[in-house]
């Protein structure tokens, strides 16, 4: 396997144990990953499931890993649907919604299966597009974000 493969490959890790770690993170971390307005609890549901194929394909992954990730994704597919919209865009559910708290302990399992201590996520460095601005999380950066206001001068 050359460097640039080797490279990806944990690049690809890092990014998914992120996605996982913010699963797993109580209500106000998860909060603070995003910019106001965003549809937090879609938003880290989208990552994790985003990069999950390419995760585990590109990785050794055990039986026992994998079971505990497809537990995890099998419980988030089962929320989905627009009947469930409040739970993923409200940041309310995000503290007091025993789902959310489900969904944290099977994250805590994917994290132990890996041997992956839990550590604060960190913002993903995303651009959201709102109606009257942008915000870029900036990675390293707590609870700030860069606001570019946009509009006719």
């Amino acid at each position: 396997m050359n460097s640039s493969s080797k490279s990806s490959r944990l690049r690809t890790m890092i990014i998914y144990r992120n996605q996982v770690l913010a699963l797993a993170s109580p209500a106000d971390v998860q909060i603070r990953l995003f910019p106001q307005g965003a549809c937090i609890g879609d938003e880290l549901v989208s990552d994790f499931d985003h990069n999950k194929l390419e995760f585990v394909t590109n990785h050794e992954v055990t039986t026992e890993q994998l079971e505990a990730i497809e537990v995890l994704d099998e419980f988030l597919t089962e929320l989905s649907g627009s009947d469930n919209e409040v739970f993923w865009c409200d940041p309310e559910p995000l503290r007091d919604d025993p789902r959310w708290n489900r969904i944290r302990e099977l994250a805590g399992a994917v994290l132990q299966c890996f041997n992956w201590k839990y550590s604060r996520p960190e913002k993903d460095g995303a651009t959201y597009i709102f109606d009257d601005h942008v915000e870029i999380n900036i990675k390293g950066v707590e609870n700030k974000s860069v606001r570019i206001k946009g509009g006719q001068n």
